[in-house]
């Protein structure tokens, strides 16, 4: 049996190929426009607001592939491709 596609790889596939970070809704934007929110097997009722949810979580744990890199507004990125951010947009979180 396939694993299941999650949210997560739902974010890390849309933050791979952005140019800047983004916030949930800019990552579920572009997901939906990408087609990638048809792989999500989830009976959520507010798929956009679980997937805040879940990278907000990710982000707090230390093995986590995803960084919140603003805190207002939230925004996140890979921690792969911190070096590609200029340190003075990375405020302390």
């Amino acid at each position: 049996m396939a694993e299941k596609y999650t949210f997560l790889d739902l974010a890390k596939e849309v933050l791979e190929s952005a140019k800047i970070p983004l916030t949930y809704s800019e990552v579920w934007s572009e997901a939906v426009r990408l087609g990638l929110n048809q792989k999500i097997q989830s009976k959520a009722k507010t798929p956009e607001k679980s997937l805040s949810v879940v990278l907000s979580a990710s982000a707090e744990r230390k093995d986590s592939q995803i960084l919140i890199v603003s805190k207002q507004p939230r925004f996140f990125w890979l921690k792969s491709r911190v070096q590609e951010l200029d340190s003075q947009e990375i405020q302390e979180n």
